[in-house]
């Protein structure tokens, strides 16, 4: 009975170390989260590109409202005309050129805008999928994931229902967060390009 028990044993502690060596059998994993908001607006890209987006967006106000103050300009000028006149019909003309360009214009330079703010978000991202994948296999990482800041408090409750949805990580404990590590190394590759 004892052979017996000493048999089984060695044969269980076998079984558990073959099964423990053999592929498709996980071994200890290696886990990290990312602060993703932390990272985004610590990278020196997404910095940039804002710092260009804002630029823009103050170059277009600019050239908008010269446009509208040459309608007003035009508003203002329709007046010292009467109604009947030559010159009052022509202004009016005018007037309604401008404004429907200005429309056209504004939409335009809207939906490039958008067009130009998915391209950088799409870009970010996969920069930081990139780094997150070569930061995982140097320093051996089975799974990053990304941790969502998302405010709940001031949200309404359709915004709230589609965050809430969104959040897929409920706790981490702080030892797996390697955002800064992850963020330096981002920078670090994004200024060896700009070179």
């Amino acid at each position: 009975m004892k052979r017996h028990v000493v048999l089984m044993t060695a044969l269980l502690a076998g079984a558990v170390l073959l099964l423990s060596s053999s592929p498709g059998v996980a071994a200890e994993q290696k886990i990290g989260v990312v602060r993703f908001s932390k990272l985004i607006t610590g990278y020196d890209r997404m910095l940039e590109e804002q710092s260009a987006n804002t630029k823009k967006r103050d170059d277009l106000l600019k050239e908008q409202n010269a446009k509208r103050d040459e309608i007003n300009r035009l508003a203002a000028k329709l007046q010292q005309h009467t109604p009947d006149s030559e010159a009052y019909k022509s202004t009016q003309d005018e007037i309604r050129t401008k404004t429907a360009e200005l429309e056209t214009w504004t939409k335009l330079q809207g939906q490039e805008l958008v067009q130009e703010e998915s391209r950088i978000i799409r870009e970010i991202y996969e920069d930081v999928e990139a780094a997150a994948g070569k930061f995982a296999k140097r320093y051996g990482y089975t799974l990053i994931f990304k941790e969502d800041d998302l405010d709940l408090a001031r949200s309404r409750m359709a915004e709230l229902k589609i965050k809430v949805a969104l959040k897929k990580i409920l706790y981490f404990d702080p030892s797996v967060d390697i955002t800064d590590d992850l963020l330096k190394a981002l920078n670090k590759t994004y200024k060896s390009t700009r070179k």
